[in-house]
C-alpha cells in the first residue's frame, strides 16, 4: 500500500463505517503447546463453532475488508478451511494473513494449495518460529516439522508468485531475546520468507508479564529489529515504500517501549478499524477486551453490533495487529510516524 492508499485509509477510518481489519478466530482447537498462548484457558475446550452456513450469513452483511486474518487455535484444524477462505472472496480482501504453527507439513501444504485454487486474493500464511531449534522446541515443539512446512511454502511461492507468499513471526520473550540476532540471520538465509516480524509477548490479558524482557534489553533489541526490517523490502524494490516501511517500524518499536514504560497508548481505532470474531460467534473490537455480544443474537450482522461499541479511555496494550493500525491509519499516529521520517532525513 502506497502513501495515497494509507491516506485513504486514514480518511476511511475517520469519516466512514468501513472495517479495515477483520480477524476471525475459526477454532480454539490446537495441536501446539505454547506456554505463552493468550487463549490457553480456551484451547481445546468444547465450543459451538460457527458452521459454514453461519459464516456465509456473516459475510453477506460485511462491507469490503482489505486486511483479513483467519486464525485460531490452529487454523488448519478446521476441515472446512478451504470453503471458509473461498467465501471471503465476496468481501474482496487484498490479502489474507493465515497464522499457523506449521506442524502438519504435508496436510498444511495440500490445504494451502487448495485454498489458492479457490480464492481471488493473495494468501500469506505466517509461520510461528520462536528461535533456534532448542528454544523453539521448549516453547512450541516440532521445530523440524515447522521448518519443513516453510520449505513447502517456498515451492508454492514459486508456483503461485502473484498469489502466494509467507512470513515468519517470532514472539519476543525473556527466554529467546538473547539469540534473536543470530536467529534472524538464520531465518533470512535458510527460511527465506518475504518478511520476518517480531512482536512482544502480550501482557494482557495473558497475565504473563514475567515473560516480557526488561526494558533495557528491549531497547538494545531495536538494532536487530531495524536490521531485519531493512533487509526485507516486501516487494517494494528498495525505493520510497521500503524506506517508509523501515521508518514505520522504527516508530513502532519506540512506541512499544513508550507504552511499556508509561502504560499509555494512542487512542485506539479498534472497532472502527478492526473487529474480532471468535469461534463461537462472540464479537469483540479487540482480542484483549470482553465480547460485545454474539452474532447469533444479532441476525449475524456485525456492523450493526459495532455501532455502539466503545473502547475504554485508558486502554493500552502492545498488541501488534492493533498498534500498527493506530500508528499507520490515524492522524495522531501519522504525527508519530512523521517525526521519525523527518529525523531519518
Amino acid at each position: 500500500m502506497g502513501v495515497l492508499g494509507i491516506a485513504k485509509r486514514v480518511l476511511d477510518t475517520t469519516i466512514s463505517k468501513n472495517l479495515g481489519t477483520f480477524i476471525y478466530l475459526t477454532t480454539f482447537r490446537c495441536n501446539g503447546t505454547c506456554d505463552f498462548c493468550c487463549f490457553k484457558n480456551s484451547i481445546n475446550k468444547k465450543f459451538d463453532e460457527l458452521s459454514i452456513d453461519e459464516i456465509k450469513k456473516i459475510i453477506e452483511k460485511l462491507p469490503e475488508i482489505k486486511d483479513l486474518a483467519i486464525s485460531g487455535g490452529e487454523t488448519f484444524l478446521r476441515k472446512d478451511i478451504v470453503e471458509i477462505c473461498k467465501e471471503f472472496n465476496k468481501i474482496k480482501p487484498d490479502e489474507l494473513c493465515l497464522p499457523t504453527n506449521g506442524i502438519m507439513t504435508e496436510y498444511i501444504a495440500g490445504k494451502t494449495e487448495e485454498i489458492l485454487k479457490n480464492i481471488n486474493y493473495k494468501l500469506v500464511p505466517t509461520v510461528s518460529v520462536e528461535g533456534m531449534e532448542k528454544t523453539h522446541n521448549k516453547s512450541r515443539g516440532h521445530f523440524r516439522e515447522t521448518v519443513a512446512t516453510c520449505a513447502e511454502f517456498r515451492k508454492l511461492r514459486e508456483k503461485y508468485p502473484e498469489k502466494f507468499d509467507f512470513k515468519i513471526n517470532t514472539v519476543i520473550r525473556k527466554d529467546n531475546i538473547d539469540e534473536l540476532d543470530e536467529f534472524s540471520d538464520w531465518v533470512y538465509t535458510n527460511i527465506k520468507p518475504s518478511y520476518h516480524s517480531f512482536e512482544l509477548v502480550r501482557e494482557k490479558p495473558c497475565h504473563i508479564s514475567d515473560m516480557l524482557p526488561e526494558v533495557e534489553k528491549l531497547k538494545k533489541m531495536k538494532a536487530v529489529f531495524m536490521k531485519n526490517s531493512k533487509r526485507y523490502d516486501l516487494g517494494y524494490g528498495g525505493g520510497l515504500r521500503t524506506k517508509l516501511t523501515a521508518s514505520l517500524n522504527s516508530a513502532l518499536f519506540d512506541y512499544y517501549i513508550s507504552i511499556i514504560e508509561n502504560k499509555k497508548a494512542l487512542p485506539c481505532l479498534a472497532g472502527k478499524l478492526s473487529t474480532v470474531l471468535y469461534p463461537n460467534g462472540d464479537v469483540s473490537v479487540c482480542e484483549l477486551l470482553p465480547p460485545i455480544g454474539n452474532v447469533r443474537d444479532y441476525e449475524y450482522d456485525i456492523p450493526k453490533m459495532l455501532k455502539n461499541a466503545k473502547i475504554p479511555k485508558n486502554c493500552w496494550c502492545t498488541h501488534t495487529c492493533f498498534q500498527i493500525a493506530n500508528v499507520k491509519y490515524s492522524l495522531r499516529g501519522w504525527n508519530v510516524w512523521l517525526k521519525k521520517i523527518l529525523k531519518a532525513n
